[in-house]
């Protein structure tokens, strides 16, 4: 990313300043074991799971995305690869499990959507939002009408 990336690289590094203070309780506690089992029952285990890389743009627009639908920060787990000591295993193990091989990988309710094409296409169709709201991410607000 040499050329024409520096703004979405300021972009991704602002989004983990947001993401350390307002999601940073949703990242702590959750211990993935890098194998397809220990992946499956941790994106089983919370609302949303996000496997990511600090440096990956798709990433950072994946998680403001996120942050843009107020997904609850009690209920999104962020695992950022490239800061783990295991990341490298989690991320063979998401390829074992689901086939995608590369990062973002969103799970919701414990499922793969995708990466952030997958969930950006979801949005524009209307139906990320109902599947995090299924899954427990969202506050559930009142419609005004």
């Amino acid at each position: 990313c040499r050329r024409g990336c520096r703004g979405v690289m300021r972009a991704a590094w602002g989004l983990r300043r947001v993401a350390a203070v307002g999601w940073g309780a949703a990242r702590r506690g959750l211990t993935i074991e890098p194998t397809p089992g220990g992946l499956r029952d941790a994106a089983g285990g919370v609302p949303v799971l996000v496997l990511s890389k600090t440096y990956c743009p798709f990433c950072a627009r994946l998680k403001t995305l996120l942050w843009s639908l107020e997904v609850s920060p009690s209920a999104l787990h962020i695992e950022e690869l490239d800061e783990s000591p295991t990341g490298a295993a989690l991320q063979a193990a998401m390829a074992d499990l689901t086939g995608q091989a590369t990062v973002p990988g969103l799970f919701v309710g414990g499922e793969l959507l995708g990466g952030f094409s997958e969930a950006a296409a979801a949005h524009q169709r209307g139906e990320l939002e109902p599947l995090l709201r299924a899954a427990g991410a969202m506050d559930h607000h009142e419609e005004e009408s």
